[in-house]
């Protein structure tokens, strides 16, 4: 499949090459926006920011649902895909 990101048409031979290409997207944008990111000195909980941005998506998701945009099988498949890596990340954190 061909994807257009940026002016640039880029040849993506998977779905997990194509997350990967707009994970680094949002990157270099954050980077843009914020600076690079430097871990050695980032005091950020990075685990405790993954949470909180499972728990975003879970929101839009439902609200995504509630306006018709996803079917019950797709909303019910990825709900649970989400609470099942929510719950891996708090249990992490805890212990």
């Amino acid at each position: 499949m061909v994807i257009l990101i940026g002016t640039h048409l880029i040849n993506v031979n998977s779905m997990d090459n194509l997350i990967d290409l707009l994970r680094k997207e949002r990157e270099v944008k954050g980077e843009l926006k914020h600076g690079p990111l430097d871990l050695k000195n980032d005091r950020r909980d990075f685990i405790q920011e993954a949470t909180e941005e499972l728990l975003d998506s879970l929101n839009y998701l439902s609200w995504a649902f509630e306006k018709g945009q996803l079917n019950p099988d797709s909303y019910l498949k990825i709900d649970r895909d989400l609470r099942d890596a929510t719950a891996m990340l708090l249990r992490g954190k805890d212990g």
